[in-house]
């Protein structure tokens, strides 16, 4: 009996002792804040405020002329998305750009704003390689496949403002197509 008494009160030490050293360990990712606005870029903006669009082919940036096609990818971690090449001059190179793709039937299918920081090209003008616009049926058919937009007419228009107000705009009509 003695024995069994010591087991006992073994077992319910052991129990209340190792759901005590239990370690539950949590991760909180917080991303510091940081004001871009803020970093001394020390750059002198001359000439016109001016955007061109264009996209990447094997490192080559190619401008966007009505009527040419605009691949449809697949992004890398989901979704359906333009990147179109957003190429800046007399604007200053971190400010709020935004993309909208329109297609013929009316629909709204992309639409994207951000501040964004632009990169000094080998060219001497700032830009952004690849400015992702998303690409999806607008609400309630958002679910829908887009497979029908391809091979459809769409105006892609997009507008780069730097905070003192210079300004460039560009509208292209585009064919959508499986990129």
């Amino acid at each position: 009996m003695a024995q069994l008494t010591r087991l006992i009160l073994a077992l319910v030490l052991f129990a209340t002792t190792a759901s005590a050293c239990e370690v539950v360990v949590g991760y909180r990712l917080v991303d510091p804040a940081v004001d871009l606005e803020a970093l001394d870029f020390d750059i002198e903006i001359t000439g016109d405020p001016a955007l061109d669009l264009g996209f990447y082919h094997e490192q080559l940036y190619e401008p966007v002329h009505d009527g040419d096609d605009c691949p449809v990818v697949n992004g890398l971690q989901g979704g359906t998305w333009i990147m179109p090449a957003l190429r800046i001059e007399g604007i200053y190179p971190f400010a709020d750009a935004a993309c909208s793709l329109v297609v013929e039937t009316g629909e709204v299918v992309g639409e994207i704003s951000a501040t964004t920081r632009f990169f000094l090209a080998t060219d001497d003008k700032y830009e952004v390689q690849a400015f992702p616009v998303p690409v999806i049926h607008a609400e309630p058919n958002e679910e829908q496949d887009i497979e029908d937009l391809f091979g459809l007419s769409a105006t892609l228009e997009c507008t780069v403002i730097d905070r003192e107000g210079r300004t460039g705009s560009l509208i292209r009509e585009v064919v959508l197509v499986d990129g």
